[in-house]
């Protein structure tokens, strides 16, 4: 799965990750713990990057599982015009 998250200075980080096994089953419910959150946490290679949500303009996560759970306010089969 990747990650990509914008800030709202313009730059961008992405990052990829092993899908675990209850992730399909649990993608929304971390996605709306995530933005819930006043950080964005990821840890890798021994280390812990911890980004404030206050710098976050967009996070970005593909691809979706095919069997995730999508929530009822999701606006679904969005293009990109611009």
């Amino acid at each position: 799965m990747n990650l990509t998250i914008e800030f709202t200075d313009g730059s961008r980080e992405s990052f990829r990750f092993q899908k675990r096994s209850d992730a399909e089953i649990k993608v929304v419910s971390r996605i709306e713990k995530m933005c819930q959150s006043q950080v964005l946490m990821l840890s890798m290679e021994g280390e812990m990057r911890i980004f404030p949500m206050a710098n976050i303009k967009c996070v970005r996560f593909s691809p979706v599982p095919a069997n995730a759970p999508i929530p009822d306010f999701a606006i679904l089969g969005a293009e990109p015009i611009g």
